[in-house]
């Protein structure tokens, strides 16, 4: 019976071993861990993009699938539903877009990774900020008339983010807009205007937003007062006129209320100096009535004036009788003039009656300064005719002025004879131009005024341009302009056409081209031609240009067709004429350069005309490889593969302006395809001086420079090239504003050759079969070796219960050993945060992750300039970090003893 029990105990002891040797083969470790980059982000409602990036890692050791799920239905994850391998950590995306109607605050929102076997959570606070709101300010009181009508200024604001539509209404008066639409700050001003109907009165005005919860309203009051009356005269009553003369009558009125009154004024026969008066209370004022009669006789004027609040009518009356006069005079009688001049006359206008008349001016030829004038009774007006004698022949002309009014007229009659005093002549010179193809071809051109009055010529040409075309010349006299014809391609014949109101003339002049390779000739050659080369070093050429033409020249060179590792210097060369100059081309291919040949092809300009294209030949032979060695067991020789280059254009928005300020992180998505496939990169930009993330690699600059910079990040085996524009740095407030001009990488791959041979292979075995052997090692050692295994097992046991024991008691006779100081783990360790924050930490004495894990938030605010919220997720990040290094520590520890206890329990054995 004891060696049954024996046995049965060796058994357990062996089971319990075996499954410390090999927790992967006879038990299930499940275990998840979710991590997010921040857990407090600030969003306003209905803007949606707002993300934070997480991971998800299976902490056991066997595949397991996790479910992630949100608390609320506007956070959104993805993916939703994660498989991972034991070990393996993959990242996730968290979305939020609160809806339009939320209310501004923080929401604590749990994240839950959750498979069948493990669990893990996370709390991200979203601070929804206030984006909606509207104030309406207006004068609530206004005092007023009783029936005018009273003007509100409603002050309508948009104190929201986000462009809104407000919808305004009122309980009474009429508004000038019923709906206005305002951009996140802006203003607008809307009128209300409502009839003051009694002596008090309310008005409800309400402003509402057609998207959102914003809304406000206010209520307003009309105070009404009986304030108008008034005191109506015209003088005199009648009065005594000529026919068809006008006469005047004033109407005086008098506000005699205590506010302003506006009148309208009508009248029956006669013409008013206004319809309508603005009276102030208090004054007074007047307006002019004007009668004319028609004819002989009595006439009655009748009045009315009317306002909102009164109506009167006031008459007055006229008599008509005849008293009209006129006589006409022209000087001088007769005139001589040039073809193209004016003839001039002074016309004199008489009033021989008795009252004032106006009398209407006509001519039977030229045009007369004046075509009505009036004119006092006994009075004389001066004026004059004009004519125009450009289109008119060489002859004379009669001229007859009338002047009549609507009883008299009167005429007086003058003559003038045109005569022709204009003639000029045109000179080009020289007669024929010989150019350069491309070049201008200029002619003096010459007029000489030989009339006898001044004339101003226009010139025409059928080809080139003028450098003055409108001349105006003395009698007598000669200028001179010039003719350009610019960029000369071909032999021609141009007219100059010379022409003013009274000559014309032409001429012909030739230009005829050089030979274009006497003018503009050169050679381009190159040296050498054609070489051999390999990658990673650097080649020469150099192109020499000789101008063989009649002019200094600028040549050029550029690069059109060949690889992109081509160089060239300098850009561009002045090069007199029987000179050369040279230009050197240098090429180095990188690493990775197909053997091969290329072309390389340039293109010479000279002033900016392409002219010459050269080629160029680069052989790449095959990089030297090193001799093959045999290994040591005689076998084939280890290959080791080249490495795979490649490189990659990511493709991002470069029209953006981003703005990065403190505590802010702005993360963009770009592309890239590689072998057909799109795919998806991040790149983070933090503040904190200014923190660039990419493929979980980082670089900081703690001062960019504005303008262009140009940073390189480097992974295991991709290198980033990532360029920005700064157009605005404060590293005092920690703000940025760039755009990012390009991103790309190389990538660099090792493949991993097969190795071994048919008799002297390094097999991979199952470790199923490595399991399997040991287990039957175990049982076979089990049936041969029951109770003795018992026997050491339990006094393996006891000994070190024992051994338990002594120590103890040594330990309370030892004086106590100081513990060696434990590793400190540098503020750089955690992600994101940054060397000038980390260097402020350490001046406040938070000197490592540990001390940040147990510092206040309030020192850690003081110390780093940071928010509560920044602080808060910087100390979270430091205890996550300790928490994972100790668990690390743990694992490896115990991993340690039991293999210990092991190999003790099997020498034992």
């Amino acid at each position: 019976m004891k060696n049954y029990k024996n046995k049965i105990l060796a058994a357990v002891t062996i089971i319990l071993i075996v499954q410390m040797m090999m927790p992967q083969a006879f038990s299930l470790d499940y275990g998840v861990s979710l991590s997010l980059d921040t857990n407090y982000v600030r969003v306003g409602p209905c803007s949606g993009g707002t993300m934070v990036s997480g991971t998800v890692e299976n902490k056991g050791t066997q595949q397991d699938t996790y479910t992630l799920t949100p608390q609320d239905s506007w956070v959104i994850i993805t993916p939703q539903k994660i498989t991972l391998n034991a070990g393996e950590t993959k990242k996730i995306a968290i979305f939020m877009t609160p809806p339009c109607d939320t209310a501004p605050k923080e929401y604590p929102i749990e994240i839950v990774a959750q498979s069948d076997k493990a669990k893990d959570t996370e709390i991200i606070t979203i601070d929804v900020l206030r984006v909606h709101g509207v104030e309406l300010a207006a004068v609530q009181t206004k005092t007023g008339c009783i029936g005018d009508i009273e003007q509100f200024d409603l002050d309508i604001s948009n104190l929201g983010k986000t462009k809104e539509t407000f919808s305004i209404t009122s309980t009474k008066g009429t508004l000038d807009n019923s709906e206005v639409t305002l951009d996140a700050g802006a203003s607008k001003k809307v009128i209300l205007e409502a009839p003051i109907a009694s002596e008090k009165d309310t008005i409800g005005v309400s402003v509402k937003s057609t998207t959102s919860y914003a809304e406000t309203s206010k209520t307003l009051t009309l105070v009404g007062t009986t304030c108008y009356s008034q005191d109506i005269t015209i003088a005199p009553e009648s009065k005594i006129t000529c026919m068809k003369e006008s006469t005047d009558f004033i109407l005086t009125i008098k506000n005699t209320g205590t506010k302003k009154e506006t009148y309208t004024l009508k009248t029956d026969f006669g013409d008013l100096s206004t319809d309508t008066l603005a009276i102030e209370a208090g004054s007074e004022s007047k307006v002019k009535l004007t009668v004319t009669p028609a004819d002989t006789g009595k006439y009655t004027s009748n009045v009315e004036i009317i306002s909102p609040h009164y109506s009167k009518k006031v008459s007055v009356s006229t008599s008509a009788e005849s008293c009209k006069g006129v006589a006409v005079i022209t000087i001088p009688k007769k005139e001589t003039v040039c073809k193209g001049d004016n003839a001039q006359f002074i016309v004199t206008v008489k009033n021989t009656g008795k009252t004032e008349d106006k009398f209407s001016m006509s001519s039977t030829i030229g045009v007369l300064s004046e075509k009505d004038v009036t004119i006092k009774a006994g009075d004389t007006v001066e004026l004059y005719a004009n004519v125009s004698t450009k289109d008119l022949d060489y002859k004379t002309y009669p001229m007859t002025v009338t002047a009549a009014s609507s009883e008299v007229s009167d005429t007086s009659v003058s003559e003038f004879t045109i005569e022709n005093c204009y003639s000029a002549s045109l000179n080009v010179d020289p007669e024929i131009v010989r150019v350069c193809p491309k070049n201008d071809a200029s002619f003096t051109v010459t007029v000489t005024n030989t009339g006898k009055n001044k004339d101003t010529y226009t010139l025409e040409t059928s080809s080139g341009q003028f450098s003055e075309n409108q001349l105006t010349v003395e009698s007598a006299k000669t200028t001179s302009t010039t003719l350009t014809i610019p960029s000369v391609k071909d032999d021609k014949t141009i007219v100059v056409n010379l022409f003013s109101g009274n000559v014309q003339a032409s001429k012909t002049v030739n230009v005829t081209l050089k030979d274009a390779e006497k003018c503009y000739g050169f050679t381009a050659s190159v040296n050498p031609e054609s070489i051999e080369a390999q990658e990673y070093k650097g080649y020469l050429y150099t192109l020499t240009v000789k101008n063989n033409g009649e002019y200094t020249s600028n040549f050029t060179l550029s690069v059109v067709g060949g690889p992109d590792w081509v160089f060239f210097d300098p850009k561009m060369l002045e090069i007199e004429k029987g000179t050369d100059g040279q230009f050197y081309i240098y090429v180095s291919p990188p690493y990775g350069t197909q053997a091969g040949e290329y072309s390389i092809n340039l293109d010479v300009k000279r002033n900016g005309v392409s002219e010459k294209t050269v080629n160029l030949k680069l052989i790449m032979g095959k990089s030297p490889v090193p001799p093959v060695k045999e290994n040591e067991t005689g076998g084939k020789p280890e290959e080791k593969p080249e490495p795979t280059v490649k490189t990659f254009n990511v493709t991002v928005d470069t029209e953006v302006t981003y703005e990065l300020k403190e505590n802010f992180t702005e993360t963009v998505e770009g592309t890239y395809v590689e072998e057909g496939n799109e795919k998806q990169i991040d790149i983070t930009f933090k503040t904190g001086s200014f923190i660039i993330e990419i493929d979980n690699a980082t670089i900081e600059d703690q001062a960019p420079e504005l303008g262009e910079n140009t940073y390189e990040v480097s992974t295991e085996n991709r290198r980033y090239t990532i360029a920005l524009e700064f157009t605005e740095v404060d590293t005092e407030t920690d703000t940025y504003k760039f755009r990012i001009k390009s991103v790309d990488f190389t990538e660099i791959k090792n493949e991993t050759a097969p190795t071994g041979n048919a008799t002297g292979e390094n097999l991979k075995v199952p470790k199923n079969l490595i399991y399997a052997t040991i287990v039957g090692l175990i049982i076979i050692i089990l049936i041969l070796f029951g109770p003795e295994i018992v026997g050491k097992t339990k006094d393996f046991f006891t000994e070190e219960k024992e051994e338990k024991k002594e120590e103890e008691v040594k330990a309370e006779e030892k004086p106590a050993v100081v513990s060696e100081p434990v590793e400190e783990t540098p503020l750089e360790d955690i992600k994101g945060i940054g060397g000038k924050r980390a260097e402020a930490l350490r001046k406040a004495g938070i000197t490592s992750v540990e001390k940040l894990s147990e510092a206040n938030i309030s020192d850690v605010m003081a110390a780093a300039v940071t928010s509560e919220n920044q602080s808060k997720d910087l100390i979270k990040k430091a205890k996550s970090q300790l928490k994972k290094k100790h668990k690390k520590d743990e694992k490896e520890k115990t991993r340690e003893d039991v293999k210990e206890d092991i190999k003790n329990i099997l020498e034992s054995i």
